[in-house]
């Protein structure tokens, strides 16, 4: 830049000074709404989860939320109140998300309350005369409802929950006992939720 200056410049053109005022004409001043093309733009699926854990007191979803036996009522009431406020229609829920129970859904969501995924095991882990082993599973399994709100029982199996034993609840419980009950807390788990 310094040794700009020092260019030579043998076209030199004289500066060319304008003055312009500007015109606003009002007649032609749009208002754009951009709320509304925000929201377009954001996705269907951001826009279905974050309208569920913003309504995360509705009764039903709270339900879910604390694994509180629901009626089949009470989930017709909330799957209308979610097509007419955030699905948009069912044909397009079940295109982005494909067939699954309503109950499920949410459960997805919004996860199980950690303090009463603690609780449905508190008896268990208390009673049981478990090894450290078999509490780090416990622990594991509530740490998935916290985050995931239903588990799958063949999940047991499979990874996270073989990364113990290979056999999953079956290596780390040899008793049947222990893993018929760990199976009937996942159960009622998710039977809260609709979902056998």
């Amino acid at each position: 830049r310094d040794l700009i200056q020092f260019l030579k410049d043998e076209k030199k053109l004289d500066p060319v000074y304008t003055s312009f005022t500007d015109e606003l004409s009002q007649d032609g001043v749009e208002e754009v709404d951009l709320l509304a093309t925000y929201t377009s733009l954001q996705s269907y699926k951001d826009r279905v989860e974050a309208f569920i854990r913003k309504n995360k007191s509705h009764l039903v979803i709270d339900k879910l939320y604390k694994n509180l036996p629901i009626t089949v009522n009470e989930l017709e009431a909330l799957e209308q109140f979610l097509l007419r406020e955030a699905l948009e229609s069912k044909d397009r829920f079940i295109k982005e998300y494909g067939e699954q129970p309503l109950g499920k859904f949410v459960r997805n969501i919004i996860g199980l309350d950690i303090e009463v995924a603690n609780q449905l095991f508190a008896d268990f882990i208390s009673k049981g005369n478990l090894n450290a082993n078999q509490i780090t599973f416990i622990q594991k399994i509530i740490n998935y409802l916290n985050q995931k709100g239903v588990i799958e029982k063949q999940l047991l199996t499979q990874a996270p929950f073989n990364e113990q034993h290979d056999q999953g609840v079956f290596g780390i419980f040899p008793e049947e006992d222990k893993v018929m009950k760990v199976i009937q807390v996942i159960n009622q788990v998710n039977e809260n939720a609709m979902f056998a």
